[in-house]
C-alpha cells in the first residue's frame, strides 16, 4: 500500500510545476519516513468471534475477552465458566535467540514448517509459539479436548495472526 502511495506520488511530481512538485517531494518523505504502526496488544489483531470460529463455539456460547498485561501484552478468550480457552502473548522486537529460550521450556517441543519464519509446538503446554517479522507469538489453546485438535487450531490462529503482521 506504501508502495503504491510511493509511485502515485512520484507520478505526480513529474506532471506538476517547481513549487507543486517539492510539496510533493516532502510528502513522499514524510510516507518513507513513517513507521508502520502496529497494535499494541494481540486483542487488537482478532475477536471472539474469530476464535470462536477456530475453535468451533456455537455463536450462543459466550466468550470473554480480556487484554491483561503481564510481561508482554496478552489476550485472553475466557468461557462463561471462567476457563481460559485460547491465550495470546505478543513480544515485539523479537529476535531468534529470544524464540529459542522461550520454546527452551518445551520438554516436548516439535518444530513446525509453515508458521512464520519459525514455529515450535509444545503438546504438555498446549501452546504453539512462533517468530515473524520481528514479533514472537505465543498461543495457548486449550478448547478442545485433544491435543492434535488444539494443535490444529493454534496453527490456524497463527497463521491468521501472521497475516496481521
Amino acid at each position: 500500500m506504501k508502495k503504491i502511495a510511493i509511485i502515485s506520488l512520484v507520478f505526480l511530481i513529474f506532471s506538476c510545476n517547481n513549487d507543486e512538485s517539492n510539496v510533493l517531494k516532502d510528502r513522499i518523505e514524510e510516507v518513507e519516513n513513517t513507521e508502520r504502526e502496529f497494535a499494541d496488544s494481540p486483542c487488537e489483531l482478532i475477536s471472539t468471534v474469530e476464535v470462536k470460529g477456530f475453535c468451533s463455539i456455537p455463536s450462543d456460547i459466550e466468550i470473554e475477552q480480556l487484554a491483561k498485561d503481564y510481561t508482554y501484552p496478552t489476550c485472553v478468550f475466557k468461557d462463561k465458566s471462567g476457563i481460559s480457552i485460547v491465550t495470546i502473548v505478543m513480544v515485539k522486537n523479537a529476535k531468534e535467540d529470544m524464540f529459542e529460550i522461550s520454546t527452551g521450556v518445551y520438554k516436548d517441543g516439535i518444530s513446525i514448517d509453515g508458521v512464520g519464519e519459525k514455529a515450535k509446538w509444545g503438546a504438555k503446554m498446549s501452546q504453539l509459539s512462533f517468530l515473524a517479522k520481528g514479533y514472537m507469538f505465543h498461543v495457548n489453546v486449550i478448547a478442545l479436548s485433544d491435543s492434535e485438535e488444539n494443535k490444529k487450531v493454534a496453527m490456524d490462529i497463527a497463521r491468521f495472526l501472521v497475516g496481521k503482521v
